[in-house]
């Protein structure tokens, strides 16, 4: 399944991929998910670091947080790997909608940061299917 893009001032799904950088706060959760998400980030040792993920599921909703890093540090190469990998995380998680919080801290143009962001949905829903058996043929 190719992904689509559909731009929304507001957030229309149930689960959110939200970009994150060192020792992330976590204000995009409701009040009541903040206190959870702090202690399960201590817990596993989620800091924001470069490619890091973090899986929060409350009730319907589920919140997976990518880390980058420094955002001064943060190359387009990067970016691309890390939002490819938490798009993958997400299928994986039963997601075939979600909001993608784009990152405000960069000083990436829009357009930018638009095409990233579209190259790394691109590749993280790559599979590869071509020549791969289904089975055990017959003997």
């Amino acid at each position: 399944m190719q992904p689509t893009l559909t731009v929304s001032a507001t957030a229309s799904a149930d689960h959110h991929l939200v970009y994150v950088g060192p020792n992330p706060s976590f204000e995009a959760l409701p009040e009541a998910a903040r206190v959870t998400a702090l202690a399960l980030a201590d817990q596993r040792g989620f800091a924001g670091a470069q490619g890091d993920l973090l899986l929060l599921t409350q009730g319907a909703a589920q919140w997976l947080f990518c880390g980058l890093g420094d955002p001064a540090a943060l190359t387009h190469s990067a970016y691309v790997e890390a939002t490819a990998k938490a798009y993958a995380e997400l299928r994986k998680a039963g997601a075939s909608r979600f909001s993608l919080h784009l990152p405000e801290h960069l000083s990436w143009d829009g357009e930018t940061l638009a095409c990233r962001t579209a190259e790394a949905l691109h590749l993280g829903a790559y599979s590869f299917r071509t020549y791969k058996t289904q089975g055990k043929a017959p003997a």
